[in-house]
């Protein structure tokens, strides 16, 4: 049974739209074709996270047309398990997408966004030299599975499962309740000098903190690739939150669908 300090990190996560404009509503396929963020970030020197996304997404619409996203989200979908807009954890969903769109490569065309972007001459024309340094930056982001080691309000004591590195993040938002051995899946951004948790995260329960540690074990041991045991577990805990009363063990020992 879930906790209510896992339920509320989710009410947090999700208690905003974050649907950016380009995507308009994806679950019903429909770009906005209006949007033109570069006005809105030519020559600012501070940028939030959500202008770099909207940027990145926008010129890669430019470039390539709608039907290159829509296919990105469906292929997303399999990836990460399949949602609908009434999910409570819908934009959360989205927002994981939307990093993954930019930052790794979701397109039939095998390119990523974020690279694009940063080589096209609207980046060079648009982008202040600080703003430039700030999506620079962004190479050195982290995509992985994040144990919490210690979350006492003021900030969050993490380890990649992976690598073993640990992270230190502030907690801007301590009401999200991350519990001690809980397992964040999603991204990590470099923010001027610090570390940036995505919006776009999975919190796994500590119950199969063990379980997803013999996982890796076991797929570092058969040399499969990190993604593939990430795409298992969203799936997993697509249904950890729709049946809330199964043993939370079981699921996450189970495969849950195949990706077709």
């Amino acid at each position: 049974m879930q906790n209510m300090n896992s339920i509320q990190s989710i009410r947090e996560l999700n208690k905003e739209a974050t649907r950016l404009p380009i995507f308009g509503d994806i679950s019903k396929a429909s770009i906005t074709k209006e949007s033109t963020p570069f006005d809105a970030i030519k020559d600012k020197e501070t940028l939030s996270f959500e202008e770099i996304i909207e940027a990145i997404s926008h010129w890669f619409f430019l470039q390539f047309g709608e039907a290159e996203i829509i296919q990105a989200y469906e292929k997303f979908q399999k990836w990460a398990g399949r949602i609908y807009y009434d999910d409570y954890f819908y934009h959360q969903h989205v927002s994981y997408f939307s990093e993954r769109f930019c930052f790794e490569s979701l397109t039939n065309l095998n390119i990523i966004p974020f690279e694009n972007f940063i080589e096209s001459q609207i980046f060079n024309e648009t982008c202040s030299p600080k703003a430039q340094e700030y999506f620079l930056s962004l190479k050195q982001r982290v995509h992985s599975l994040f144990q919490v080691v210690r979350n006492n309000k003021s900030e969050l004591i993490t380890r990649d499962l992976f690598t073993s590195t640990k992270y230190t993040l502030p907690m801007e938002a301590p009401s999200y309740g991350f519990e001690k051995g809980s397992v964040i899946q999603g991204f990590l951004f470099p923010c001027e000098e610090r570390l940036m948790l995505s919006k776009g995260i999975i919190i796994h329960p500590p119950q199969v903190e063990k379980e997803i540690r013999l996982q890796i074990k076991r797929i570092t041991k058969e040399q499969e690739h990190p993604l593939a045991l990430l795409s298992r577990l969203a799936r997993q805990h697509i249904i950890y939150r729709k049946q809330k009363m199964r043993d939370v063990l079981k699921i996450y020992q189970l495969d849950p669908y195949p990706i077709v």
